[in-house]
Order: C-alpha cells, then sequence, then structure tokens
C-alpha cells in the first residue's frame, strides 16, 4: 500500500506544481490526482474557498513512498523527510493555519496533534524513534487543541 503526504494551507495559490529542494515536488490543488487523498480531504478535511490543498511526494511519482515508506527509506531520512516537510510547510503558511497529513493508503484512524512547527518535528521524531512504522498522522500546525467544556 502506499504512503500519502498531503494537506491544507490558508491561502489561496496556483494550482500546479511547485519543487522544494532538488527533488521534492508539491501539486497544488487539482495537480494532484490521488484517489485516496482526494477522498480523505472530502471526507475530513475539505479546504475552504481560503485555503489550498497540496501532495508532496518526489518528481514524477504519485505517491509519497519514496519520502516517507519504511519499506523503501530508513527511519533516520523519513523523520529527516518530515522535519523538512514540516519546516516547509511553515514558511509556507504566513503566519497562518496548515495541516499535514501522513497516511498509509487510506486511514480515517489519524493521531492528533497540535502545536508551532518545532514541537510538531520533535513529537514526530519521537513518535518515530518509539516504532518501526509510520503511523498516521495529522499535524496541525500552530492550531489550539480543542478546548474540553
Amino acid at each position: 500500500m502506499s504512503h500519502f503526504v498531503f494537506g491544507v494551507v490558508e491561502g489561496v495559490r496556483s494550482p500546479g506544481r511547485q519543487k522544494i529542494g532538488d527533488v521534492v515536488e508539491v501539486l497544488w490543488g487539482q495537480a494532484f490526482q490521488q484517489a485516496v487523498v482526494i477522498e480523505m480531504l472530502e471526507q475530513y478535511g475539505k479546504p475552504t474557498s481560503e485555503e489550498m490543498s497540496f501532495s508532496l511526494g518526489l518528481e514524477g511519482e504519485d505517491n509519497a513512498d519514496s519520502l516517507v515508506s519504511p519499506y523503501q527509506v530508513d527511519r533516520d531520512r523519513v523523520i529527516e523527510n518530515l522535519i523538512h516537510a514540516l519546516a516547509w510547510l511553515d514558511r509556507e503558511r504566513l503566519g497562518r493555519g496548515a495541516e499535514l497529513w501522513i497516511t498509509e493508503g487510506y486511514d480515517d484512524t489519524l493521531q492528533e496533534t497540535h502545536g508551532s512547527c518545532h514541537e510538531l518535528q520533535e513529537r514526530v521524531r519521537g513518535l518515530l524513534l518509539e516504532t518501526l512504522d509510520v503511523p498516521s498522522l495529522r499535524l496541525l500546525l500552530n492550531a489550539q487543541p480543542p478546548q474540553s467544556l
């Protein structure tokens, strides 16, 4: 089963492709066609008119296996890739909220966590050092946790 790294960021951009570094590619809006990603966003995180969805992967690939699959990339590299993805998203969000999802196939049992870029990077590092697998995550950048009544 394929791994996916995708999300939503506030601020409208033109659909299309953007390179991050030498090999990572961002597909904005309708530029990505992964049915699993589209279905999950429709069900759990559909962007508003002030937001844009995106998907990350290596140039020319339609998933993120080369970034986060423990079957293709060693754990230290997965951690490094996710830390870089969060740093990129932190710069891209321009002071507004953003979400980054990491899944293996379709998964609606995402572990959700909130925090600053640095806090989320440390949580991701800790989670991945605890397990040999990549957990399904929904990382909410600079979002506050829901208040309990």
